[in-house]
């Protein structure tokens, strides 16, 4: 507890000098300074300067209902022009991010117009606000009006005070309910972290991009597809990875990955298929090279050197994975909040935050960004129409259903790599997941992967 008003004068200077060095430096670190300051006030005590720095610490961490909790604690004597910006801002990057209702939009953009109505806070908020997206009426208006094909409708309105109470009650409803589920859902994965290799990498050694190791007889599979371009032509996979088994499976607590031997990923990255055609075939491939000692060097086909970077070494850890928020909304019928959500897998282990930058994995849960995926793996492998699914029986979409989650197994989760200015991208700021059936991974029999992509 603060003891006396210069010591809140004190904290709020710290706060102001941190904020401005932030602003200069951009060091996270900073920002988790002033957080903790602010959090060191109970939220009766804090003025609205402390209470606005906090909740910009939080918009900073991206954290946008605390950031507009925070803000709510402000009497209404005290919401100035930069208190209504900072509202609205965080309440759009809320719906945007994390839940996607055309109410809180709504809400938002009221705050914004607020903001804007406000000549005398217009500086205060451009130099807050300086080098963050711009245009923020605009974009709220556009997304009110335009949906963006995703929005909630419902409830068609909803006031600051309702939506704070209703988002606090989801949390703690998440927060029991979600710590029973996943303890009893949770599985093990293979975190996979990569940097740019300092030196030439071993032959057979895990490796994202550069040069692969194959057989001295491997024939480069090739693929006939249409590119962005509507060009149809046959032509030969990208390289994307190797993982050298003896090392990975020290860390694979299911038993599942052989112990030994190499996997080699390719993926036809012009033709970039989505894995959504059943007949579609040969756009992905994954090899089992069980004695690493019988690969050499292999230079990649020039048509696919755009699409590599310098080879990426690989370091791998054992983690906790949770199923997705889309997938315990399925299962459960609840509404997730992320940040709730982070931070339960926070609770359990989990090294990262759902979505947070570009997580490398095998096996463990999918970090979907569509919808499940297991379901369209067990479709396609019956040789199903996507549409075929709706003329099916009960009985028979059970049984596929069934089949589907305990058969299919999360082999491999590649992201966008990232080396200078070269950015290796899947879709938009997507997934490639690579699938298996238990029976074909414990047979050692990889030609029958699933390759599906997604992004946002």
């Amino acid at each position: 507890m603060v003891e006396s008003d210069m010591n809140i004068e004190a904290l709020t200077t710290q706060m102001q000098e941190r904020a401005a060095a932030y602003a200069a430096q951009h060091d996270t670190a900073l920002n988790d300074e002033i957080v903790a300051l602010g959090r060191s006030v109970p939220a009766a005590e804090r003025t609205a300067a402390i209470a606005g720095l906090l909740a910009q610490a939080y918009i900073e961490e991206r954290s946008f209902f605390d950031a507009a909790k925070t803000l709510s604690e402000v009497t209404p004597a005290e919401r100035d022009g930069l208190w209504h910006y900072r509202m609205g801002y965080a309440l759009y990057f809320f719906a945007v991010n994390r839940s996607p209702q055309l109410a809180i939009l709504r809400l938002a953009r009221t705050f914004l117009e607020r903001a804007e109505e406000d000549a005398a806070s217009t500086a205060e908020i451009e130099r807050v606000f300086f080098g963050k997206p711009g245009g923020m009426l605009e974009r709220c208006r556009d997304a009110i009006e335009n949906k963006h094909g995703w929005y909630a409708e419902e409830p068609p309105s909803i006031g600051l005070e309702e939506l704070i109470r209703t988002v606090e009650e989801e949390k703690e409803c998440l927060r029991s309910e979600g710590m029973a589920f996943f303890a009893h859902n949770q599985r093990r994965e293979i975190t996979i972290h990569h940097h740019a290799a300092t030196d030439k990498l071993p032959v057979g050694e895990s490796k994202f991009y550069g040069t692969p190791d194959l057989p001295a007889d491997f024939v480069w599979p090739y693929y006939k597809g249409t590119d962005f371009e509507d060009v149809t032509k046959n032509r030969p996979l990208a390289f994307l990875a190797q993982i050298d088994l003896g090392e990975a499976a020290q860390y694979d607590r299911t038993g599942l990955l052989p112990t030994s031997g190499v996997l080699s990923f390719f993926y036809e990255t012009m033709s970039m298929e989505w894995g959504f055609r059943p007949g579609s075939k040969g756009y992905a491939r994954v090899y089992y090279f069980p004695d690493k000692e019988l690969l050499v060097p292999t230079a990649i086909p020039p048509e696919t050197e755009e699409w590599s970077v310098g080879e990426q070494s690989l370091t791998f850890a054992d983690a906790v994975s949770l199923i997705s928020p889309f997938e315990y909304s399925r299962r459960t019928g609840k509404k997730v909040d992320w940040d709730t959500y982070n931070e339960l897998r926070a609770e359990f282990g989990a090294a990262v935050a759902a979505y947070d930058g570009h997580h490398m994995k095998m096996l463990g849960y999918a970090d979907e960004i569509q919808d499940a995926m297991e379901p369209e793996c067990e479709l396609y492998h019956r040789g199903f129409e996507e549409a075929a699914y709706q003329t099916l029986s009960e009985e028979e979409r059970a049984d596929l259903m069934e089949k589907a989650v305990g058969n299919w197994i999360l082999l491999f989760q590649m992201g966008t790599v990232e080396e200078g200015d070269t950015e290796l991208m899947y879709g938009d700021c997507g997934f490639i997941y690579f699938w298996i059936r238990k029976e074909d991974l414990a047979a050692r029999n990889f030609d029958n992967v699933r390759l599906i992509l997604q992004c946002g």
